[in-house]
């Protein structure tokens, strides 16, 4: 089913997380793709926050990873970067795309840089939730795999022209 979408994500403990309205695109086998533009209102439920989205978004989830990637660029088209959840393999449910949230993300600018994000909330839930060791060991293998697929330029990483750096975000 192509048309609109609601994205709803959760964390471990199946809390909503954050929800927003997408535009499904594509969906095969594994891949479900969506987009959503600038403007978009994101409603982030865990902090009791609502956010406008600064960038246009495509949107690729797999049902078969442990990941799902947002390549952002600019009004003008331009890449800003890609912003990857490490999650539970997403589903497709009606018109709500669905996956768990796992708290790591890696954020890739489009010069390279990239950082791995919020290693402190995975440790805290991981004791928290009590993630399965297999969770946690997906969740770590994510990381690596979208940092070598990023550096081979494999989708969706194929607008990426720069060699990936860690570098200090300060």
């Amino acid at each position: 089913m192509i048309g609109s979408c609601q994205v709803v994500t959760f964390k471990f403990d199946r809390r909503v997380h954050y929800t927003f309205p997408a535009t499904l695109t594509s969906r095969n086998d594994t891949v479900i793709r969506a987009n959503y533009p600038i403007g978009t209102v994101i409603q982030h439920h865990t902090r009791g926050l609502e956010f406008i989205e600064n960038y246009n978004t495509d949107l690729w989830a797999w049902t078969d990873r442990w990941y799902n990637v947002f390549v952002n660029t600019y009004a003008d088209g331009s890449l800003y970067g890609f912003y990857c959840n490490i999650a539970m393999p997403a589903e497709l449910h009606d018109s709500e795309l669905r996956w768990i949230d796992l708290d790591l993300d890696v954020r890739i600018f489009a010069d390279g840089r990239y950082e791995i994000l919020d290693e402190d909330e995975f440790e805290e839930h991981r004791l928290k939730y009590g993630y399965p060791k297999d969770v946690q060991e997906k969740a770590q293998s994510a990381v690596q795999e979208i940092l070598d697929l990023a550096r081979r330029r494999q989708e969706p990483f194929g607008v990426l022209t720069a060699d990936l750096e860690l570098r200090s975000m300060i």
